[in-house]
Formats: C-alpha cells, sequence, structure tokens
C-alpha cells in the first residue's frame, strides 16, 4: 500500500495493535504479555512503525521510559 507523499505508509495490523497498546499506557513488557510475543517482536514493531514515518516520542523519568506516544 502505498501513502500520499510525505504521509506515514499504513501499518500492519500487528503493528497498529502495539502502536494502539502503547499509545494507551502500556510499556514494552505489558505489550509483549498482551500480545503472547517476545519483546524483541514488540521492539521491532516499534522500528517498522517507525521506520514507516509514524512519529515515536517516548516520556522519560531520568533513562526509564514511562510512556511511548505513538502518531
Amino acid at each position: 500500500k502505498k501513502a500520499a507523499k510525505g504521509q506515514p505508509r499504513p501499518l500492519t495490523d500487528n503493528q497498529q495493535q502495539t502502536k494502539e497498546l502503547l499509545n494507551s499506557g502500556l510499556l514494552i513488557d505489558d505489550v509483549a504479555t498482551q500480545l503472547k510475543v517476545s519483546r524483541v517482536r514488540v521492539y521491532l514493531h516499534l522500528a517498522q512503525i517507525k521506520k514507516k514515518g509514524h512519529t515515536v516520542n517516548r516520556e522519560l523519568d531520568g533513562t526509564r521510559v514511562t510512556r511511548y506516544i505513538i502518531g
């Protein structure tokens, strides 16, 4: 699927599910448990989401991620 120029590319169902769960306030471990996948798989989805042009921001408490915000 192609997106209009300058627009993020569409996500797969798994990537979309990962995005929604992270945006709901869950962290990587929680998303992995919810989706019954490894933490590595969640990080791979996150990398692909970013690669497809979606913004990925993290809220930090020192060096610890407290929340992901994905546009």
